[in-house]
């Protein structure tokens, strides 16, 4: 089975509804402090229109939470409710109270963008509101760098500027460190890129770890 294949039938897998029809959004546990949101897995609705679905952004939180044990959040079934625009938001209030009762301290919140972009991979930190500790965000700079996967922006085009991105939401909720990272969609449409993209966020996240483990700047 190809590497595509496999993704796509881990999505299948995630996404089923078959027993879940009542649920919106399904919380995967784990035992690390860093934590993954998936807000946009299924199509969503903005001022009325349907948004398409960025569902490449769970296959990579199932494979951090495989290797790191991170906890991730995702929505499972569509409703009428944008996690990352509206101000009432169900999906923001369940990943608050996850965020504060197990003690995470580090949001990472994954969003696919359009692959005509020319940005390989966009990080948005509220002008750097949103994240204290710059060195989670340069390991972030360093490690797609070294990788040459394209280009990477800080808070252009996105930079979850607005009060009710899930980013800046929970940043303002909870004080710890948060990140909206974009990921361009055309990343996910070969073996090749497929995997340089889950080797990268794996050498991140490793990192990452590594500066909660000694304090570093926490």
């Amino acid at each position: 089975m190809s590497v595509l294949n496999k993704k796509n039938s881990i999505l299948k897998k995630l996404l089923s509804v078959n027993c879940y029809d009542h649920i919106r959004e399904m919380i995967v546990t784990g035992k690390s402090k860093i934590m993954l949101s998936c807000p946009h897995t299924v199509p969503h609705y903005r001022n009325g229109k349907i948004k398409h679905d960025e569902p490449n952004t769970l296959i990579v939180a199932h494979y951090l939470h495989k290797i790191y044990d991170v906890p991730y959040i995702y929505k499972i079934n569509s409703n009428e409710e944008d996690a990352n625009f509206d101000k009432k938001s169900n999906y923001k209030s369940i990943l608050c109270d996850y965020i504060i009762k197990n003690g995470v301290n580090l949001l990472i919140d994954l969003h696919e963008m359009k692959p005509s972009r020319k940005e390989i991979i966009n990080i948005g930190t509220n002008n750097f509101k949103n994240i204290k500790n710059l060195n989670i965000l340069n390991s972030f700079i360093r490690v797609f760098s070294s990788e040459k996967l394209g280009l990477i922006s800080i808070d252009e085009p996105f930079a979850a500027s607005g009060n009710y991105r899930v980013s800046t939401y929970i940043h303002k909720k909870t004080k710890i460190n948060c990140l909206q990272i974009e990921l361009n969609s055309s990343m996910f449409l070969s073996d090749v890129n497929y995997n340089s993209i889950l080797k990268a966020f794996k050498m991140v996240i490793k990192n990452i770890l590594l500066i909660m483990e000694n304090n570093y700047e926490k």
